[in-house]
């Protein structure tokens, strides 16, 4: 197939598409950075996209991500008046951990400037956080059994 070839299913060339998983990191860390319910229009203001920004411009594509990531159970959903709202799910948490360590994104090593020194290590005390939690949750669980 060819590289410029854009099929009626997914209309973007398939050099635009992330195949890094960038794109699904970074919405999943919103979510679990942020905590609470969240709209398609506020993730759009405060997440920057870098490059992929110009491949999902618009809050109609946003909210088909989200929706996509509410099918497979990443995120869940509730309707507020008009509006949806998202937050994050236990299996959204734990995709989220597997991207980070499978890009190496944990690793302070691999961070060259200060910044992302610092981004790395806010996300590993996040993670042995939410690693806490889900064995909090699972320990809660097996004793009611």
């Amino acid at each position: 197939m060819s590289r410029n070839f854009k099929s009626k299913r997914y209309p973007y060339p398939s050099y635009d598409v992330d195949l890094t998983g960038f794109v699904k990191i970074r919405t999943l860390e919103f979510f679990v950075m942020n905590q609470g319910w969240h709209t398609p229009e506020r993730f759009q203001r405060e997440v920057a996209l870098g490059k992929w920004e110009d491949l999902y411009p618009l809050s109609r594509a946003v909210e088909m991500r989200f929706l996509r990531y509410t099918r497979s159970d990443l995120l869940e959903r509730r309707k507020t008046g008009r509006r949806y709202e998202y937050t994050i799910t236990r299996k959204g948490e734990q995709r989220w951990i597997y991207l980070l360590k499978k890009r190496g994104l944990l690793d302070p090593e691999r961070a060259k400037t200060l910044q992302e020194k610092n981004l790395v290590s806010t996300r590993r005390e996040v993670v042995l956080a939410l690693l806490e939690k889900h064995k909090m949750n699972l320990e809660e669980k097996l004793s009611h059994l």
